[in-house]
């Protein structure tokens, strides 16, 4: 994400749905990242798609105002998105699911979240994508 804070450090929280068409059910959680504005990648090194340089060992201040770059991490996941599905990617700033391992609870401040999507600010999402074949070819 290109992503600029209002205050000094915040909670990033990704989760990747599986969407069905309207009426065939309700979005299926795929997988979740989760991320500390403070523990953002530093490193200028050149970066292949799936790797990341956030550092966990300190804690870097975000400047408020300031348009960082943040790299979330999600574990490895895959799934068949079927004719009419949707991939949806949610933001939040926090993740209340006490099921997974790491719980990041919400800030006790307001913070406003600005995450840019233009030309100059490219917030993305990398998913590999297996090309089809037949599903009589698939593991079981």
């Amino acid at each position: 994400l290109q992503c600029a804070i209002d205050k000094t450090d915040a909670n990033f929280t990704i989760m990747l749905n599986d969407v069905p068409p309207e009426g065939e059910g309700r979005p299926m959680n795929l997988v979740t990242g989760n991320l500390r504005a403070s523990h953002r990648g530093l490193e200028k090194k050149e970066l292949k798609p799936w790797e990341f340089n956030n550092d966990h060992t300190r804690k870097v201040p975000v400047v408020p105002g300031e348009i960082n770059e943040y790299t979330i991490e999600v574990m490895n996941t895959s799934n068949v998105f079927r004719k009419g599905h949707r991939i949806e990617v949610e933001v939040k700033n926090y993740d209340a699911n006490p099921y997974h391992w790491m719980v990041q609870l919400p800030n006790s401040q307001d913070i406003e979240y600005k995450i840019f999507v233009d030309s100059i600010h490219a917030s993305y999402i990398y998913l590999p994508i297996i090309p089809y074949s037949d599903e009589e070819q698939w593991l079981k």
